[in-house]
């Protein structure tokens, strides 16, 4: 028997077998507890990816390249009218009317990926909306789809509509605000540069508008706006921009304008408009407007200098109560050309470059020369005639006016003695600033000014507006009564245009009123104004007072005139301001009238 030689287990060698063997079984226990794991896991994830997907509040679309929806949620149906049926028989790009170039860029660049675009949606019904787009890449298969989120933006759009409109629009009034006002500005600047049509800016202010908040309160003052704003909006062309830069001050910008001509035109109908009468809390509120007007490309090409100028414009109507004037450089403090004629103001009143000319005061009844008015003339080395408007506004804003009314009274009372010595019995007629009312040394001056030249007291006229006069009643009224006591006459000159009450014009002593030329002009043509200058002829008359009818430029008003009674005439009829051995050839044709000292100024002294 032939031996086993095969070598025999040892215990140690059965025990490592089993030991791998358990291993093993083990290893392949965990294998599957971790696969079943992970199912479990990715079932997990794929239902919370479909939760998300479907009740995402964003809109979720997956497409294919050409456009075909795969996939979608149940907000993208909602959102633009579909079901989530019919949804997938879409193209996504029907979906999209504007941003569609944006989505198929990204969708034809690899791996690319677009972020939040602004768009257009359009719903099954047509209608259309706005959107936000974001696309990108997925890889579910072996082509590449396209994800797809779409957000209506429709109230985000509102209200950034909202603020920019808060932005660019006044709160009180919802005009146009200075922002809005010169980006459009601009782009008239840009189309008027291309075209070569002019425009125009139009500076607006209320003139009684401090009053109104003063007396009645500032929600009155608001409501004087709004109005105001209603009334200019309503009545301006659709291309016209009417805005509220600050306060009680509008713009206006006017295109397509012909002329200057048609801009004043316009201006003064919205002007008109504006300052209508209404009632507030049974309180009728009576408010003025003045209107400064520059013309592109007249006076400015730049927004800045255009706006600067209808400024300009806007204080000159003030100053000169004329509602509405256009752009002059003579009424730009801040010219050069006034600049130089400030600087060259004062020495022409120091060395006598100012001169007088004499406009003649009819006597309507005798149809001889009654007198002049004495009107202060420069003419300007470089210059030329300087309008007396120009320069005596010069004089007032640079502390002159003192100097040159002076100067004026010397020259006038010079002139008048030498008339006097000739034995030629005429006045002299010379106009008083608001601040020469307010000099309490004016009577005194003029006393010794007239006793040097050897004259009657009452053989000058000291002509006074209304408007100067209610700057300050009761000093205005000081120093009138002393210069009536002291024998000198006194005119109401531009009588009509001012704001004076009848209780001043009752107390004032007072020899003539002067009707506003701008009412003896038309008054053949308008009842209105005949009817003015009928019943100021009447009231003067009533008191006691003579009257002189300025700008007399035809026979058929002097005509009348006299048929209702006027006194004196004066204006271009007769004759233009001129040189005093003029006055002397015309009254020596017409012959002089005899001046007797008025029985209304005997009695009130």
């Amino acid at each position: 028997m032939i031996a086993d030689l095969r070598p025999t287990a040892s215990p140690k060698d059965s025990l490592l077998a089993r030991y791998m063997h358990r291993f093993q079984e083990i290893r392949n226990e965990n294998a599957a507890g971790a696969a079943i794991t992970n199912a479990l896991r990715l079932k997990r994830a794929d239902a919370l990816i479909k939760g998300v997907f479907e009740n995402s509040f964003d809109a979720i679309a997956i497409f294919r390249r050409e456009g075909g929806i795969e996939a979608a949620n149940s907000g993208l149906a909602h959102l633009f009218g579909h079901t989530p049926e019919t949804i997938t028989s879409c193209s996504f790009y029907d979906l999209i009317v504007e941003g569609l170039d944006g989505v198929r860029n990204a969708v034809s660049q690899t791996g690319a990926k677009l972020g939040f675009l602004d768009g257009q949606g359009r719903r099954k019904d047509g209608t259309r909306f706005p959107v936000e787009i974001a696309v990108g890449e997925v890889q579910l298969g072996a082509t590449p789809s396209y994800l797809a989120i779409v957000r209506d933006i429709t109230e985000r759009r509102a209200q950034e509509e909202r603020v920019r409109h808060q932005a660019l629009h006044d709160a009180l009034t919802d005009l146009p605000n200075r922002v809005l006002f010169n980006d459009r500005l601009d782009l008239a600047l840009a189309s008027a540069e291309r075209s070569g049509e002019p425009f125009a800016v139009v500076i607006i202010d209320l003139d009684r508008f401090k009053e109104v908040n003063d007396t009645l309160g500032h929600h009155a003052g608001d409501v004087v706006l709004r109005v105001v704003s209603e009334r200019l909006q309503s009545a301006v062309r659709k291309c016209d921009t009417v805005a509220r830069l600050g306060g009680d001050e509008f713009a206006v910008l006017l295109p397509a304008l012909g002329s200057e001509e048609q801009a004043l035109e316009l201006t003064t109908r919205l002007v008109r408009i504006a300052e209508r009468p209404f009632d507030y809390c049974g309180i009728s509120i009576d408010i003025g407007a003045s209107a400064g007007i520059a013309v592109y490309p007249i006076h400015a090409q730049t927004k800045d200098k255009l706006l600067q100028c209808a400024d300009v414009a806007m204080y000159a109507a003030k100053e000169e109560q004329n509602r509405v004037s256009i752009y002059h450089a003579s009424k730009d403090r801040n010219s050069i050309r006034n600049l130089t004629l400030a600087g060259d103001l004062r020495s022409a009143i120091e060395q006598g470059k100012i001169f007088l000319a004499y406009q003649p005061k009819i006597d309507l009844a005798s149809g001889a020369l009654l007198g002049v008015e004495a009107l202060a003339r420069w003419k300007h080395d470089d210059h030329g005639c300087v309008a007396p408007t120009e320069f005596i506004a010069q004089a007032e804003r640079n502390g002159l006016i003192k100097q040159l009314t002076l100067l004026t009274v010397a020259l006038g009372l010079g002139q008048l003695s030498q008339w006097r010595r000739s034995h030629r019995n005429l006045t002299v007629a010379i106009n008083l600033s608001a601040r020469s009312l307010h000099d309490a040394a004016l009577p005194e001056i003029l006393l010794r000014a007239i006793e040097e030249w050897r004259i009657e007291p009452h053989w000058l006229t000291l002509e006074i507006t209304e408007s100067a006069f209610m700057v300050d009643p009761e000093k205005s009224m000081a120093v009138v009564e002393r210069l009536a006591a002291a024998g000198m006459r006194l005119a109401i000159d531009d009588f009509g245009t001012g704001y004076s009450s009848l209780s001043y014009l009752s107390r004032l002593p007072v020899n003539e009123l002067k009707i506003d030329k701008s009412f003896v002009l038309q008054m053949l043509d308008r009842d209105r104004d005949a009817k003015i200058v009928q019943s100021t002829i009447d009231l003067a008359h009533n008191l006691g007072l003579k009257v002189v009818a300025e700008g007399v430029e035809n026979e058929q008003i002097v005509t009348r005139l006299r048929e209702i009674g006027c006194d004196v005439a004066q204006g271009y009829y007769f004759g233009k301001p001129m040189a005093a051995p003029q006055i002397d050839q015309l009254q020596s044709r017409l012959g002089e009238s005899r001046i007797i000292r008025p029985r209304a100024l005997a009695a009130r002294h």
